[in-house]
């Protein structure tokens, strides 16, 4: 356990700087007595122990102050040195060396300077280890070889004599000691730390939260679109397995009606073959029955030999049949051209008719243009009687659309001045609002003010009640100092000691408020402290209600701001929603492309369909006049051939019937989806107006709001920080006037004092000037003579003096209690005093509060009556304004609605109007007038082959009328070989024609039937294929479009940067928990610590000023702790003050108790103190512990120490060191066991200190 061995001291304040000069000093265990008369160089010695220990200066000590003075020491330099040996908490030797050297210099202060200190250790084997201050800090290792804080050194165990007293110093000073002591700062320092990383941390949360939201929305967004990606995949996969069934289902029917087709086609081959072969077998028949009747005889022979009579014939005749075959072959090539022309005469018949039919439906289209001009001008309003021609319809087009720019023109001048009613109606209500606000906040203050003026009332009129009742004391205490103070003597001497007491308690009270002063003032003043103190109040008083206006001023400017703002930002919501609303609506019309892209696509597809229903229906109409003409003129309209019989013609119709029989589903089809088409277009066409509001939102409205937005957060941020710079600002001179109001009370006494020794001054120079006035006017033999006798007289008063000595220390005792129980009365008199001088001013202040709370409360009245007008104005312009927002709002809605419908209608017009246009410009005309000359020549050239080919049949007939004349043998031959071709001919007819019935018997023609209802169902799965993958293409469009956006999202690290930035959200907000729990932990672990200290401390108080104390008017004595939150370090700070307590009662004992019941207290704690914090290093030093107490008490120390001696003698580091210049208490504590000896101090002739060691006799 550590403690100290010995002190050898040089050069330190009376102590000589030569080595002969070195008093060296050994401690003993447990007690240590060091006796020396006032000024000798005892407290030197416990300097030199502090000094040597923790390199300290003593206290209000300059540095070339502590050092033996050049001037006395007749040198120009002086070395100083303290050699102390103390043994380390682990029982090593360790001596510490500290010099100094001061040097004089000319005309200025002396100089100090520290020399180079000095460790040494002892190992044990004899060998020492040096640690020089230049390598080392030597404070902080002695505090570490001790185990005791510098604190506890300083304030306990070797606390000066002039700070002896600091546990019943003023309450700033002694929470800075204790603070010390239980080492507060550092912990303060680490809470402060901790706030801060807590700080840093809450920053760095409020950062990372918003970045988590960021990535939060990107990772949604990424997730969504995700999610659209694979809900497109699936609906892809939906569309390929529904097209895919389809199909399958499908094929079946398709087969079907291909065996169905293939059936018919079968079925019209036989029944074209049985016809014809029935045709054939008939003809045959009737041939054989006509040769029958031209033959005269019948050949009989075989059918070769008839043959070879036949050619034996034919020779004859060759050149005629010759002739008659070229003749053939012209009229055939006449046939051939005239079937050429029959074609492009039907060819050009068919362009002339759909020529015909573009006229048609051109003609309707113009009256059908006619009359929407007429509908669209009946609905804008313009006056139109009748359109007949172009030009009619062109200027009521154009009064139509100057109409429509004039809607447009009203609509945006009604938008323009709806907006600015708006704006002044908004100004109106905000006007309202700011003025609503600055009022309740004016009652705010106003209720305030009255709370805060009846506190101040009730304060006085308990503070006046107070003072009357000491106005009363006065009185009573005025008779009892009179009655004390006839009975003192009033001398110089006793003026005299008046004069000091009053400086000294001056002076007192300078210094408690010294700081205070020069810190108010800038300088300590000597005189008028009330006046002067009351002049800075009012001052500081009007700086801070200025500060406090402009405060209030700047806290209503950012009210209304703030009003503005939530304005703002309804309406910036307000709009976000309806751009939202907006842009959903335009999604499920136009999807991912824009307005303008999607009507031009469905502005194409209707032109499209128009065309394609155009074709469908021309076709229709052609084959309908085609079959028509066939069934008319029994030939073919196109080629003139001419048809044997009517089955052919039936044939050829139901084949066009069977080939033209899709055309009407497939225009049904067409006209359903440019129906359906036409329709989206005129709801895309209505969405124009909406289109306009999404843009103005988007670019103008949205993005104004928001810089609005901006500006007023800018503006609160402004004035929240000069709110806060003015918050600060007022604390400085807040402080000034808590601390104005501490010393306040002080200030009249500090002028009743000044005015008092002033007047003891003068009163002490008249006393002086009347003893001045004696003279001396008596002879030297004379003077001899009396000087004799004085001196006879003098052993008799010596002899009386011995034997009333006792009678005269028993005086001196009932004078110093008279003097206690006056100084007492004053005291109490000057309290009570400066209470019953404030009780005016109390007075005075009540009845001004008095009247502030009625004004101020007839003020909130009327502020209170004129907020009802004030909220039904604000809720009258509020509803005025919304009315005209709805009014104006609706009547931008109707206006707009009607210039909607006006602007489709016309524009559909011109939609019709650019077709009639295209038509125009094709000139179907001139075309029909074409086709007419070519017809005209064709006729022409008809006519021409007709009169060639009658030529030539006339030609051909006279060659058939020559060979038939020649050869009517031959004819004869010819009829037999018909004849037997004929029946040859019927043969084969009739095994065809079991043969056709044979297969037609094993037709099913019931499969027939079943065509038409495959037809419509193959057309509408063929519909439903086509519309299944007309959005299958849409949607891998769209699967496209979202593999694209989701690889440029999935690019950015979306979801890696959120997992990122989300841990380290989690980690920083744990990080921040655990200090949190580690600040309140370590707070409660500080406050266990010192309620565990304070209550110890307390204990060895109570049980030390009972068994010490002799008086009866303290029971005992404690340190009161009161623990309070600090809003800077957010943990626990404790003040301390020192309580006396009498029956319970406990009140402060600073101010009220005497200079022994002070020492004592003070003595007392310290002893606590050193018990409790410097168990390891057991010394305690006590200078002059005896100052002011008296004999009783005196005796009841010396009893308690040599007790707490006895108890501590087992201790191996517990040591007592005492001095004194009490030889009485020196001599009573020499009765302690193992205490034989102790330390004398005294000066030589040189006046330097020297150290004697006595022992006891």
């Amino acid at each position: 356990m550590a403690g100290i061995k010995s002190l050898a001291v040089r050069g330190i304040r009376s102590f000589g700087p030569e080595e002969c000069d070195e008093q060296r000093i050994t401690f003993e265990k447990p007690l240590t007595l060091i006796l020396g008369q006032n000024g000798c160089g005892k407290t030197t010695i416990i300097e030199c122990l502090r000094y040597a220990i923790t390199g300290q200066m003593p206290p209000g000590s300059r540095y070339e102050c502590f050092v033996h003075d050049t001037k006395v020491n007749r040198s120009v330099e002086v070395m100083a040195q303290v050699k102390l040996k103390i043994v380390n908490a682990k029982d090593k030797l360790l001596e510490v060396s500290r010099s100094m050297k001061v040097t004089a210099v000319k005309n200025k202060k002396p100089k100090f300077q520290t020399l180079d200190s000095f460790l040494s250790v002892d190992d044990g084997s004899g060998k020492t280890k040096d640690i020089s201050s230049r390598c080392a800090d030597l404070d902080f290792v002695m505090h570490e070889e001790l185990g005791v804080s510098k604190a506890i050194l300083n304030s306990v165990i070797f606390c000066h004599q002039e700070d002896s007293s600091w546990p019943l110093d003023e309450g700033k000073k002694v929470k800075e000691r204790f603070d010390e002591i239980f080492d507060a700062d550092k912990y303060s320092d680490c809470f402060d730390r901790l706030r801060k990383i807590r700080k840093e941390y809450e920053h760095e949360i409020k950062s990372l939260g918003q970045q988590v939201s960021y990535w939060t929305e990107k990772k949604e967004d990424l997730d969504k679109k995700k999610l659209d990606l694979v809900n497109t995949k699936t609906r892809m996969s939906e569309a390929e397995e529904k097209i895919l069934e389809l199909s399958t289902e499908l094929r079946p029917i398709s087969e079907k009606l291909n065996a169905i087709e293939t059936l018919q086609k079968n079925l019209v081959s036989f029944e074209s073959a049985r016809e014809k072969i029935k045709n054939r077998l008939e003809h045959q028949q009737d041939s054989v029955k006509e040769l029958m009747k031209s033959i005269d005889k019948l050949y009989e022979g075989t059918t070769e030999e008839l043959h070879e009579r036949y050619t034996n014939y034919g020779a004859t005749i060759e050149a005629k049949h010759t002739e008659l075959d070229k003749s053939y072959k012209q009229n055939f090539s006449f046939n051939k051209e005239e079937e050429r022309i029959a074609n492009e005469k039907t060819n050009n018949e068919v362009k002339f008719n759909k020529l015909i039919l573009l006229e048609s439906q051109n003609q309707e289209k113009i009256d059908r243009r006619n009359n929407m001009v007429l509908d669209t001008a009946k609905l804008a309003d313009v006056e139109v009687q009748k359109i007949e021609t172009d030009g009619e319809a062109d200027q009521c087009k154009a009064a139509v659309m100057e109409k429509i720019k004039d809607l447009m023109r009203k609509l945006e001048q009604h938008k323009l001045d709806a907006d600015k009613a708006e704006k002044e109606y908004q100004k109106h209500v905000d006007d309202s609002r700011d003025a609503l606000s600055r009022h309740k906040q004016k009652i705010s203050n106003k209720e305030t003010e009255i709370q805060t003026v009846k506190k101040e009332i009730m304060k006085m009129g308990q503070q006046i009640t107070d003072a009357n009742k000491s106005k009363q004391r006065l009185e009573k205490l005025d008779a009892k100092l009179k009655t004390a103070e006839d009975t003192i003597l009033k001398e110089k001497d006793m003026i005299e000691e008046s004069l000091k007491q009053k400086e000294k308690q001056l002076n007192v009270l300078k210094n408690k408020h010294r700081s205070a002063i020069t810190e108010l003032l800038g300088k300590m003043i000597e005189n008028n402290f009330a006046i002067s103190i009351n002049q800075f109040e009012c001052q500081t008083r009007t700086e801070l209600e200025t500060i406090k206006k402009n405060i209030s001023e700047k806290q209503n400017e950012i009210t209304r701001v703030e009003t503005d703002r939530d304005h703002i930002n309804r309406q910036l919501r307000e709009r976000r929603e309806e751009l939202s609303a907006a842009e959903d609506r335009m999604y499920r019309e136009c999807g991912a492309q824009t307005y303008d892209n999607t009507l031009a696509k469905i502005t194409a597809t209707v032109d499209k369909l128009q065309d394609e229903q155009n074709v469908l229906q021309s076709s229709m109409f052609i084959i309908t006049k085609y079959k028509g003409q066939i069934k008319d003129n029994n030939c073919c309209p196109l080629c003139s051939r001419g048809f044997d019989n009517e089955d052919e013609v039936n044939d050829l119709i139901s084949q066009l019937t069977t080939q033209v029989m899709n055309v009407p589903a497939k225009l049904e089809k067409v006209t359903e989806e440019l129906q359906r088409t036409s329709a989206k277009k005129d709801n895309l066409l209505s969405m124009r107006s909406l289109n306009e509001r999404i843009v103005v939102l988007k670019e103008k409205d949205i993005p104004d709001l928001e810089k609005r937005l901006v500006e007023a957060d800018k503006v609160i941020a402004s004035l929240t920080e000069s709110v806060d710079d003015l918050t600060m600002l007022s604390k400085e001179p807040e402080q000034k006037m808590s601390t104005l109001r501490q010393i306040q009370g002080d200030m009249p006494l500090l002028d009743k004092f000044t005015n008092e020794i002033r007047s003891s001054k003068k009163d002490l120079e008249s006393v002086k000037a009347k003893c001045a006035d004696f003279e001396c006017d008596i002879s030297l033999d004379t003077a001899t003579v009396k000087q004799t006798d004085l001196r006879q007289k003098i052993g008799i008063l010596k002899t009386k003096i011995k034997s009333n000595q006792t009678k005269l220390n028993e005086h001196t005792k009932k004078i110093q209690k008279q003097a206690e129980e006056k100084n007492k009365l004053k005291e109490e008199l000057l309290n009570i005093q400066k209470m019953v001088q404030e009780l005016y001013n109390l007075q005075e202040t009540l009845k001004q509060m008095e009247s502030n709370k009625e004004k101020y409360s007839t003020e909130l009245k009327e502020l209170e009556n004129s907020t009802e007008k004030l909220e039904m104005e604000l809720k009258e312009k509020e509803k005025a304004k919304n009315n005209a927002v709805t009014k104006n709002r609706h009547e931008i809605q109707e206006a707009s609605t009607y210039l909607t419908r006006v602007s489709n209608a016309f524009d559909k017009i011109k939609a019709i109007d650019s077709e009639i246009k295209q038509h125009k410009d094709r000139n179907i005309q001139k075309e029909m007038d074409q086709i007419k000359e070519a017809n005209d020549r064709l006729n022409c050239r008809h006519k021409q082959i007709i009169n060639d080919r009658d030529t030539l049949t006339k030609k051909i007939d006279s060659l058939k009328d020559e060979i038939a004349k020649q050869e009517i043998y031959k004819r004869t031959l010819e009829d037999n070989i018909k004849l037997r071709k004929a029946e040859t001919e019927i043969e084969s007819c009739n095994k065809e024609l079991l043969e056709i019935n044979d297969k037609l018997k094993g037709v099913n023609t019931d499969m027939i039937s079943e065509k038409e209802p495959l037809i419509m169902k193959q057309t509408k799965i063929f519909r439903e294929k086509a519309q299944t993958e007309g959005q299958l293409e849409e949607l891998k469009k769209v699967y496209k479009q979202n593999q694209l956006e989701l690889k440029k999202a999935q690019n950015q690290e979306v979801e890696k940067k959120y997992k990122e930035k989300l841990y380290e959200l989690h980690v920083t907000k744990a990080i921040d928990a655990d200090i949190r729990d580690y600040s309140i932990a370590l707070d409660k672990c500080l406050m266990e610590f010192h309620k565990e200290k304070m209550e110890n401390i307390n204990l060895i108080i109570r049980e030390l000023w009972r068994k010490i104390y002799r008086g009866n008017d303290i029971d005992y004595i404690e340190i009161k702790t009161e623990g309070s939150m600090s809003a800077e370090s957010e943990r626990r700070k404790y003040d301390y003050r020192v309580v006396q307590c009498k029956n319970g009662v406990e009140i402060d004992m600073r101010g009220r108790c005497s200079a022994g019941q002070k020492v004592l207290a003070c003595l007392i704690i310290r002893l606590a103190l050193a018990e409790t914090f410097s168990s390891r290093f057991g010394i305690l030093a006590l200078d002059e512990p005896t100052t002011n107490l008296d004999q009783e008490n005196v005796v009841s120390l010396c009893s308690a120490l040599g007790d707490i001696v006895q108890e501590r003698m087992s201790q191996r580091n517990f040591m007592f060191i005492i001095i004194t210049h009490d030889r009485e208490f020196i001599d009573t504590l020499g009765n302690i066991d193992k205490v034989t000896h102790y330390y004398e101090v005294s000066r030589n002739e040189e006046g330097k200190s020297r150290v004697k060691k006595i022992r006891f006799t």
